[in-house]
C-alpha cells in the first residue's frame, strides 16, 4: 500500500477522482485485503466528519462479533453487599448525642428559673411609682416641705 493508493482513496471517497484512476483504485482494492482496510476505515472518518455516522461496514461487524465469540463468559455468584456495621453505630451515637443535648440541658436541673411577671403588672408598678413622684414634686412646688424624700431610679 503506497501514499498514492491513500490519496486516492481519499479522492475516491471526495469525487474527485477521474473515470481511469477510480478504475484502477477498485482493481487494485479487490487484489489487496489491508488496502480494503484502509479503504473502510477512510470511509469511517469521512462520515464521522459530516456526522453521517452508521456503522455498517461488514469487516466491522465480523470483527464484534469474534471479539464476542473469543471473550469468556464468567459464571461466577454475585458476591453479597456487605454490611457497614460503623455507619449504623455512628448515626446511633450522634442520635443519642443531640437527644441528650436538646431534651436532658444539664444546666436546666441546676438553676431554679426566676419568677416571670407579666407585662401589665409591670406597666402598673412604673405608673405608681411616676404617680408618687409627681406627687411629690407638686407639693415641693407648693412649698410644703416633705420629710420622707426619696430618690427613684428606673433599670431595665
Amino acid at each position: 500500500m503506497s501514499e498514492t493508493h491513500k490519496e486516492q482513496i481519499s479522492s475516491l471517497l471526495d469525487d474527485e477522482l477521474d473515470s481511469i484512476e477510480t478504475s484502477e483504485l477498485i482493481k487494485a482494492l479487490e487484489s489487496d485485503q489491508g488496502l480494503n482496510k484502509q479503504f473502510d476505515r477512510y470511509a469511517l472518518i469521512r462520515d464521522a466528519l459530516n456526522e453521517d455516522v452508521v456503522v455498517h461496514q461488514e469487516s466491522f461487524l465480523k470483527s464484534v462479533q469474534e471479539a464476542l465469540v473469543v471473550e469468556p463468559t464468567v459464571l461466577a455468584p454475585r458476591s453479597e453487599k456487605r454490611k457497614n456495621n460503623s455507619y449504623v453505630a455512628v448515626a446511633l451515637a450522634a442520635s443519642v448525642a443531640i437527644f441528650s443535648v436538646v431534651i436532658f440541658d444539664i444546666g436546666s436541673f441546676n438553676n431554679t428559673p426566676a419568677p416571670l411577671q407579666s407585662v401589665a403588672s409591670l406597666e402598673a408598678q412604673v405608673d405608681e411609682m411616676l404617680a408618687l413622684e409627681e406627687q411629690r414634686n407638686a407639693d415641693m412646688l407648693q412649698g410644703e416641705p416633705t420629710s420622707d424624700v426619696q430618690f427613684v431610679t428606673f433599670e431595665k
